[in-house]
Order: C-alpha cells, then sequence, then structure tokens
C-alpha cells in the first residue's frame, strides 16, 4: 500500500495539470467557502429581484473593464514577458506606460458614455427604475480600478511568474468582498450593494499593486511621452481580444435583458444561481490550465511532446469537469439552499443544462489558451463571435416556450459548436502531426455519463440512482489512471 501510495504521489507531482492547479487552487477554493455567505446574504436581503439587479451590474463592470483596457492583457504579458528575458528595462519601461496611459484614457470614455446613456441602460438592460444614475455610478467608476487589476497588474504579475502573488491577493479580496458586501447590503440595502462593487475593486488594486510595485516601480509612470510602435502595437494586437471582449459581455447583457422582458426580473435572480454554479468550481480546472499552458506555448515549438501534454490536460480538464458536474447533481437542491435560499429552487430545473454546456467550456479551455499563445487572435475572435451569435439566438428562438432553462441550452449548443470549429482550427495548425480522432473517445465517454446523470435528475423519481453514476465515474478513473494494470490508460499515448 505505501509503494502504491508512492508511485501515485510522484505521478501526480509530475502531472502540470494537477500541480498547477494546487498553486492556483487556494484563490478558487476560498472563492467557494466565502460564496455561500454572500449568496445567501444577497438572496435574504435583496431578493430574486436584487440578486437579478446586482448581476446585471457586475456585467456591465466586465463589459466596461473589456472595453477600457482594450482587452490586452494577453499581448502585454507576452512582450513584457519576452522584455523581461532578455533583461530589456527600457522595454519594459515603455510598454507599462504606454498600457497604462490607453487604459486610462478608456476608462474615461467608458464612464463617460456610460452616465450619457444612463436613461437607455436602465429602460433596455435593467428594466427597473432602480437603475438611475447614483445607482450606476459606482459601477462605472469601479471600471478604471477592474481594468488595472485584470490588465496591468495581472499582466506584470504573470509575466514575471509570480502568479501565487495574484493568486493570494485574489483570495484577500475575496474575504474582504463578502464582510463589505453583507455590511454595506444590511444597512444600505440595494444601493449599498452596489456600491460594495467598487470599494472591493479599489481593494483589490491596492492589495496588487504592492505586489507589482515591488517588481516593477515603473508600474505607476504616466507620461504623454509614449512610443507610437509600441501604442500601436498593444492597441491593434488587443484588438480581436476587445472585439471578443465586447461581443461576450454586450451577449450577456443583452441576454440579461432578453431574461428581464420575457420572463421578468426575478427570474435574472434565478439566472445568477447558474452562473454561481459554474463560477465556484470551473476555475478550478481553467485557472490551473492558463497558468501553465499559456506560458509553454508562447515560449516553446510545437513538439510532440508539448501536443501530449496539450492533450492529456484536455482529457484532464473533460474527466475532472464531468465528475464534480456529475456530484453536483446528486443533490444540487441542498447548495441551492446554503447558496441562496428556498426561494431560488425554481433553478434547479435548468442545471443540467448549464452543466452540460460548462463541459464543453472547459474543454475548449486548452483549446483556447492554444490559440492565445501562438498569436491565433483573429481565430479567437471568430470562435468567441460565433459562440456569442449562436447563444443569442438560440436563447431568442426558445425562451417563451421552454423558460429560464433556453438559456443554458442555447450555451450548450454554442459551446459545443465552438469546440468543434476550434479543434478544426487547430487540426490545420498541427498539420497532421497530431491524431485528434484518439481523442473523441476519451472525451465522449465522461460526456455521455454527464448526459445520463442529467437524464436521471430530471426524470427519475427515484434519488438513490442519483449516486449510481458518480461511483461508476470514480471506478473508471481510479482503474484508469491510478489502477496498476491498466493505468495511464486515461490519458494520451
Amino acid at each position: 500500500m505505501k509503494r502504491f501510495l508512492q508511485e501515485n504521489w510522484q505521478r501526480i507531482r509530475k502531472s502540470s495539470f494537477i500541480l498547477s492547479n494546487l498553486k492556483m487552487g487556494p484563490m478558487s477554493l476560498v472563492k467557494f467557502i466565502t460564496g455561500p455567505f454572500k449568496g445567501k446574504g444577497a438572496a435574504r436581503l435583496l431578493g430574486a429581484d436584487g440578486v437579478g439587479f446586482l448581476g446585471i451590474s457586475n456585467q456591465i463592470q466586465q463589459f466596461g473593464m473589456s472595453a477600457s483596457s482594450l482587452s490586452m492583457g494577453t499581448v502585454l504579458t507576452q512582450e513584457l514577458g519576452k522584455a523581461i528575458a532578455n533583461n530589456d528595462v527600457v522595454r519594459k519601461r515603455d510598454l507599462l506606460r504606454a498600457a497604462l496611459f490607453l487604459q486610462l484614457c478608456g476608462s474615461a470614455i467608458v464612464i463617460f458614455f456610460g452616465l450619457l446613456f444612463t436613461q437607455y441602460i436602465s429602460k433596455n438592460i435593467y428594466d427597473d427604475p432602480r437603475a438611475q444614475v447614483f445607482t450606476l455610478l459606482p459601477v462605472l467608476l469601479s471600471v478604471p480600478f477592474a481594468a488595472l487589476v485584470n490588465t496591468h497588474f495581472s499582466s506584470i504579475l504573470y509575466a514575471h511568474g509570480r502568479y501565487e502573488l495574484f493568486s493570494h491577493a485574489t483570495t484577500m479580496n475575496f474575504l474582504f468582498e463578502v464582510v463589505i458586501f453583507l455590511l454595506l447590503a444590511y444597512f444600505f440595502g440595494l444601493r449599498g450593494a452596489v456600491w460594495s462593487i467598487l470599494i472591493t475593486s479599489i481593494f483589490w488594486s491596492a492589495l496588487l499593486a504592492k505586489h507589482c510595485w515591488v517588481l516593477e516601480p515603473s508600474v505607476f509612470e504616466l507620461t504623454w511621452r509614449l512610443k507610437p510602435d509600441i501604442l500601436k502595437m498593444l492597441s491593434w494586437t488587443g484588438i480581436s481580444f476587445l472585439i471578443a471582449g465586447l461581443f461576450s459581455g454586450a451577449a450577456l447583457i443583452v441576454l440579461r435583458g432578453m431574461i428581464s422582458q420575457h420572463l421578468g426580473v426575478s427570474i435574472n435572480g434565478y439566472y445568477q444561481v447558474l452562473l454561481v454554479f459554474s463560477a465556484y468550481y470551473t476555475p478550478f480546472i481553467t485557472n490551473g490550465i492558463w497558468a501553465d499552458l499559456f506560458p509553454k506555448f508562447s515560449r516553446s515549438k510545437l513538439t510532440m511532446e508539448l501536443w501530449k501534454e496539450w492533450a492529456n490536460q484536455l482529457i484532464l480538464a473533460a474527466w475532472f469537469g464531468a465528475g464534480i458536474e456529475m456530484c453536483l447533481l446528486v443533490f444540487p437542491e441542498l447548495m441551492v439552499k446554503i447558496f441562496f435560499t428556498r426561494d431560488f429552487l425554481k433553478a434547479c430545473s435548468a442545471l443540467p443544462w448549464q452543466f452540460m454546456a460548462d463541459f464543453f467550456g472547459l474543454v475548449t479551455a486548452p483549446c483556447a489558451a492554444f490559440l492565445n499563445a501562438r498569436g491565433r487572435f483573429n481565430a479567437f475572435l471568430f470562435v468567441t463571435i460565433l459562440i456569442s451569435v449562436t447563444t443569442l439566438a438560440v436563447t431568442r428562438l426558445f425562451i417563451d416556450r421552454f423558460g429560464l432553462a433556453a438559456v443554458p441550452f442555447s450555451y450548450f449548443i454554442a459551446n459545443g459548436l465552438g469546440l468543434l470549429t476550434i479543434v478544426h482550427l487547430m487540426r490545420r495548425e498541427s498539420k497532421d502531426r497530431f491524431s485528434f480522432l484518439t481523442l473523441i473517445p476519451k472525451i465522449l465517454l465522461p460526456l455521455l455519463l454527464l448526459v445520463a446523470q442529467s437524464a436521471i435528475y430530471l426524470y427519475s423519481p427515484w434519488m438513490f440512482l442519483r449516486f449510481i453514476l458518480p461511483l461508476v465515474f470514480g471506478v473508471i478513473v481510479w482503474v484508469l489512471y491510478f489502477g496498476e494494470r491498466h493505468r495511464g490508460k486515461l490519458l494520451y499515448a
């Protein structure tokens, strides 16, 4: 037994997928632990309407962040990484000056147009008379801080290979976010909850600024003497990410508006339940993939060993993701009661479609990391637009007939279509040096088990059946990944 444990521990230590997720795990774990406090507090203090209102506010912040930062985080990380490797101090300073200038200008533009179109946003997005200037102001003012966190500061830390500092600061921010949200929501209601978005963004940016100041003293240097070639490179290279981010953000905002208009504002609160479930478990898988695969594909040649590592991370993402989703479908009602209140149990019927959509999203994560790392920005843009347009079109087609379930169903169709498209693009990139057909059965099996578990949850009156497939799933993983006789058959050979 001791020998068995030692051998498998060595296999875990050699798995970059598991190790990278362990490093980023504390951040996701704290979010998972603190999430129920915030979710239940929001449900009790604000109700379904308030939760939906707050969800739209967060979505607007994300949209503004993408627009103001030009979504140049990826290219900034790549260029800073090259400058650090070459010990080019002047290049680093020029990059940081240009990035800070572009983000501040972009943030000012977003705030100006947000205030200008307050009435339009209130009527067509929120569909709620409470969405006035004073309520929207903190959301708009949080945009520059959110942009600095997700582009400027994160690029510096990742370029230096210090993503554990980002994880630590984010962990502290999660704890602070829960406390300040509950306090403001309790004393000031919905208005206080919205203002907590701004306060949390300022606190998070302050934590990261401290780390970045140590690594790069020129992080806050602002000057008009900028190099045109660097401005052009950052803005035009990031334009694909900007359009992709705007499309995704705009699609989510339109989707929220569609839910409010067709199903009611309170249903937006139920939809938040689906998003919360996804937000709690998917980072355990995707954060590690991006932290590990992105720098490797950015700096290395496409060797067969690298292709095998990519394939193994894709397979493990599929199996880990499906396993977590099947376990969540054993008794999701209990988790909804823990995270929210009984009033939100109506969202449970849409959870299986949400998890199946998430499955395709998790499998797509290694592919997206590849396209971004290799500079295939136009391909990434195309896939993002395809997913966004398909989501809106399918939702509009079925929302009146199937209600809230039409939204995750549309994601399921869109993410599946996006995965097929992105794999086709990667086949062209591999130039037939890698066989993608060998991956199909290893991805299809966990998907079929997840579909079967979803059918049991939706249609079976016997609750004990929900436990059978997760147990079967666990036995398969144990035999094919850890078992001595068939060890390694789960992975790409």
